[in-house]
């Protein structure tokens, strides 16, 4: 601190400093604009009430230059007069300043004052401007939440009411007990608050009331009586059908409104209307709902259904479909409860009816206290709040209006206080800068000023320097308490190693010094890691990695590391820092991470599998039955022809059962997973069942020449108890399974008797094979639903994945369980056991052979004889099939053929490969001139599917224009068959106007050019 006054030798006078008096003129600045900002505070609530915030920050401003700057300026004038005094005393009349001089430097002392007040005003300004900004910004994105959330509820009661139309959807007829059950089934109060109930309201014409209230009374209701709304007659005013409310539930507190007809009701009437002609959820206007008895605001939701079969897409069709609507009483104040909540208590939400925001409009209001009504006083209305925002949303088909305005909690977070310390410390700043115009002016004793300056900056540099010191250290400290520290030199030994360290490696510090890092290596790594490593920090460049090192104890841990070289004044290296940091727990959350991932990724998956396979394993079937069907009606000669007539429909009945058993699959294991699937335990007789099994089994055995042979292990019981039909199902899914997957050899079925406790026993049945058998891998999946050991087996032997997750569900319903073992290559066998029940007084017998002589096929019934359009004529077109079943072989080579043209067969990809090669080698060169025209390719085959025979013809050059024909209708699956190479696509079903269509389009046309250049 230069000191105040100072006693000069050679002259007996106390000479005053210019620091006494700059510091003073300091001091009693601040004490202008303290006083001045003290005092505004407490006169502009005063003098300017009820002002906006932006006028307000400009008022204060502006009052706090006007009244500040005349008063500086006096002291500043002050000063000047005491620092030209204390130099005429000191040296006498020669070193005082001039008047013009003075003038000169408080003139530019006041502009620097103005200009710095100036700047300090506009910047407060733009500061509030953009802290205004940040709160519309806030507020709006609290607005869109609270929009979303208002919409989500809506949506979640949609899904509700879509849910119950896909049930009545899924039913023939639903009854009251069943309606009843699928609504216990959901949590209203926590699924759908705010509802009373679902409900269901038939239109129910007039002439047909009669019948109506009979059949309903007949379904467990017969107090059940149809009446009007507010009690008027029933259907009066209404349209010429009845709207009925024919369930709802729960009942109790819904009585009232059972058997009401709501059509005389306007706004009822208009949303079930409106609902019945456009098929979408629909809002009604705001009523009061009967049953409540405190006439709470309602509305109702409602979704309409129509007759089962039937798809109406226009008005007329709608409202001619029409079976009834299922709908939502919604009592508004309980819909609406907590919505407020997504904008974190900041917003406040009123909800109004339609454009228009009045009281009787008005819905709901999350305070209570309505804002955007007219004539709302101003404390309450829409200038109460900072911001508030009028917006219009659809919800049902009806347009609401939100009113959202911000809460106090809300205005309190409003930075007010920045702009004020802005205009402070910028008026401060201008102080300064003018004090510093002001020294500058007065020159007087500069070089004694600026000495001291110097001695002063030199302390204070000392000072910094020992505070840098300090922070040094203390960050030093901060970095050694929270990272992994260790210091190598230009060597890689290291030379010093933190606790932390220590702590995480295992070993103790003496250990570590001289060490190089090699000690932590995991092996993790690969020697190029390192390498990379070195000649980043030995480049003099700063190096990062996530390292994983080993402990002492032989533990792995992973570290952020960053190491950095330290230099010298010269700019050489000195030594390596490396700053640690422990990542192992985030490392094992991301292997997690990534696990988890890897199963969604298999699970998709399988599900894509699944969806193309059950595709392929119902269209295939339907290929052949469409087919033979159309084939029956539009082909004349087939009715004369007894012996084709039969071949044709054995062929439909056969893909007919077929495709039932998929379906029945899909349809037990989803009554499994539902647990609705039950089981019944009756007396029967194994020994029969088993030969009522083997003989259906056997015709498939004989078709592959397979040996069939039963072996009784033990005496079995007479009769047990259990289910017939479940039982039998396992039977014949363990049995078909090991013949389809049987080439070779044949198929055994062993059945013991093995007693578990006294009174019972438990029945094993042993089916062994000599087919294809499985890996361990595979027998870990076999009994997951929708899978099979590889997903090349439904390709190669067909089957849905289903079968075993079935039977072994039924199995364990059954008391019993499924067990497997099998070998690659050597065969597989499936061990069922079930429990006999009871076996007190039950006799054992030691085989039972049970014949049953087969059921007489019944004569094929006289089909009438259709009509048939006019095929397009393919005569002399050679055409190529490549289709790997004979059913749709002969249905599509039929049509062919009967529209002229002549069609080989080739049963997959390599023969048609072959057909069109020179000596019939997949690997040759194409035959020239080709003997073909037109190739139609199935694209799932064994041997070779088409994807791979199309593209294997492309690379050859192949020309041919090609039509993909595939089971396949997923999305994405027509553009994967041109991609492979194909000019066209058909699904199957085979439609046979639309095959011979695009037959007849490529005839003659090379549609294969495009994709032999893409390959090339």
């Amino acid at each position: 601190m230069i000191p105040a006054a100072v006693w000069r030798p050679n002259a007996r006078t106390l000479v005053t400093k210019p620091s006494f008096l700059t510091f003073r003129l300091l001091a009693e600045t601040l004490a202008i604009v303290a006083s001045v900002v003290f005092a505004v505070d407490f006169m502009l609530p005063v003098i300017a009430p009820g002002v906006g915030r932006t006028a307000e920050s400009v008022l204060d401003t502006t009052i706090l230059t006007f009244l500040s700057g005349p008063l500086i300026l006096w002291r500043m004038n002050a000063a000047v007069k005491r620092a030209g005094e204390g130099r005429t005393r000191g040296g006498g009349g020669a070193d005082a300043s001039p008047t013009k001089a003075r003038r000169l430097t408080i003139a530019a002392s006041a502009v620097v004052l103005v200009i710095g007040l100036g700047c300090s005003l506009f910047g407060a300004w733009r500061l509030h401007e953009g802290i205004a900004a940040s709160d519309k910004a806030r507020f709006e994105h609290l607005a869109e939440r609270l929009k979303r959330e208002v919409g989500r509820r809506f949506d979640d009661y949609a899904e509700g009411l879509c849910g119950l139309r896909a049930f009545y959807a899924g039913s023939k007829s639903v009854e009251r007990g069943e309606f009843r059950a699928f609504v216990a089934s959901h949590d209203l109060p926590h699924d759908f608050p705010g509802a009373v109930g679902f409900g269901f309201s038939q239109r129910v014409p007039r002439d047909g009331l009669n019948a109506f209230i009979a059949a309903e009374r007949a379904d467990g209701a017969p107090d059940f009586a149809v009446r009007a709304l507010a009690g008027g007659a029933v259907g009066a005013l209404g349209p010429s059908d009845l709207y009925i409310i024919k369930f709802i539930e729960p009942l109790e507190p819904n009585r009232t409104v059972v058997g009401l007809d709501i059509a005389p009701d306007p706004v009822r009437r208009e949303a079930y209307e409106r609902a019945m002609l456009t098929g979408e959820p629909t809002l009604s206007g705001k009523v009061t709902l009967v049953q409540d008895g405190r006439s709470h605001p309602a509305f109702l939701y409602l979704l309409p259904i129509y007759r089962n079969g039937t798809h109406p897409t226009t008005p007329q069709e709608r409202r001619r479909d029409l079976a009834g609507w299922v709908y939502m009483p919604l009592v508004v104040e309980q819909t609406m409860a907590g919505v407020a909540a997504a904008a974190d208590g900041r917003l406040d939400l009123e909800v109004y009816d339609g454009m228009e925001t009045t009281t009787q409009t008005l819905l709901y209001d999350d305070d209570h206290v309505p804002h955007a009504v007219p004539n709302a006083p101003v404390e309450v209305g829409d200038g109460a709040r900072m911001f508030r925002e009028r917006t219009v949303i659809t919800v049902g088909g009806r347009e609401w209006t939100l009113w959202l305005g911000t809460m106090p909690v809300f205005d309190a977070e409003h930075d007010r206080a920045s702009p004020v310390l802005a205009v402070c410390g910028g008026a401060l700043i201008s102080i300064l800068l003018a004090l510093v115009v002001w020294g500058m002016g007065t020159g007087r004793a500069r070089a004694l000023a600026l000495a001291q300056t110097m001695t002063a900056d030199l302390a204070l540099a000392k000072d910094r320097a020992e505070g840098a010191l300090r922070e040094t250290e203390a960050l030093r400290s901060t970095v050694d308490h929270h990272s992994i520290v260790s210091v190598a030199d230009v060597k890689g030994r290291i030379i010093e190693v933190n606790d932390a360290l220590c702590r995480i490696s295992g070993y103790a510090r003496e250990e570590l010094l001289g060490q190089d890092h090699r000690i932590f290596n995991s092996g993790h790594h690969p020697k190029s890691f390192w390498v990379q490593m070195w000649r980043t920090i030995a480049g003099g460049q700063a190096w990062r990695e996530e390292v994983c090192n080993r402990a002492k104890n032989g533990s792995l841990y992973w570290v952020d590391s960053i190491i950095a070289p330290f230099k010298g004044a010269d700019g050489s290296i000195e030594k390596y820092i490396s700053l640690r940091t422990d990542i192992t727990e985030r490392k094992r959350a991301d292997q997690e991470l990534v696990g988890a991932r890897d199963a969604a990724q298999a699970a998709n998956r399988a599900k894509s599998e699944f969806l193309a396979n059950m595709s392929h394993e119902i269209r295939t079937p339907m290929t052949a039955i469409l087919g033979y069907a159309a084939l029956l009606m539009e082909d004349p000669v087939l009715a004369d022809n007894p012996p084709k007539r039969r071949e044709c429909l054995t062929t439909m009945k056969r893909n007919g059962e077929h495709l039932l058993a998929v379906i029945n699959d899909i349809l037990d294991l989803s009554r499994i997973e539902a647990d609705k699937l039950s089981v019944e335990k009756i007396s029967v007789a194994p020994a029969a069942i088993v030969e009522e099994v083997l003989s259906a089994i056997r015709v498939k055995a004989s078709e592959k020449k397979l040996a069939l042979d039963t072996v009784w292990e033990t005496p079995v019981p007479a009769a047990i108890a259990t289910d017939p039909v479940r039982l039998r199902q396992v039977l014949v899914n363990l049995l078909g399974n090991a013949v389809k997957f049987t080439e070779s050899g044949g198929v055994r079925l062993g059945i013991a008797c093995e007693p578990l406790a006294p009174g019972g026993g438990a029945l094993r049945f042993t089916v062994t094979d000599t087919g294809i058998g499985m890996t361990p891998e595979q027998m870990g999946r076999v009994f997951n639903a929708f899978e099979q050991a590889d997903t090349t087996m439904s390709r190669r032997f067909g089957g849905t994945g289903l079968g075993l997750r079935i039977a072994r569900s039924l199995a364990r319903m059954l008391g019993g369980d499924i067990a497997v073992a099998s070998e690659p290559d050597a065969g597989s066998t499936f061990t069922l056991t079930i429990a006999t029940g009871p076996l007190d007084g039950v006799a054992m017998i030691d085989a039972a052979v049970i014949s049953q002589a087969p059921a007489p096929t019944p004569a094929a019934p006289q089909e009438p004889r259709l009509p048939h359009p006019a095929a397009p004529s393919l005569a002399g077109l050679r055409v190529l099939l490549a289709e790997d079943g004979p059913d749709n072989q002969r249905l599509i080579a039929f049509h062919l053929r009967k529209a002229g043209a002549q069609v080989a067969v080739a049963d997959n990809g390599l023969l048609a490969v072959r057909a069109l090669c020179a000596g019939g080698e997949e690997t040759g060169e194409l035959t020239a001139p080709t003997p073909f025209d037109l190739i139609l390719m199935d694209m799932q085959m064994p041997a070779m599917d088409g994807y791979t025979a199309v593209a294997a013809l492309r690379a050859k050059g192949c020309t041919l224009p090609i039509i993909a024909l595939t089971a396949h209708a997923m999305t994405g699956d027509k553009e994967k068959c041109l991609a492979a190479g194909c000019d066209d696509y058909a699904s199957k079903p085979i439609d046979k106007a639309l095959l011979l269509a695009k037959v007849a389009k490529w005839n003659g046309v090379r549609g294969g050019s495009r994709a032999v250049r893409a390959a090339a």
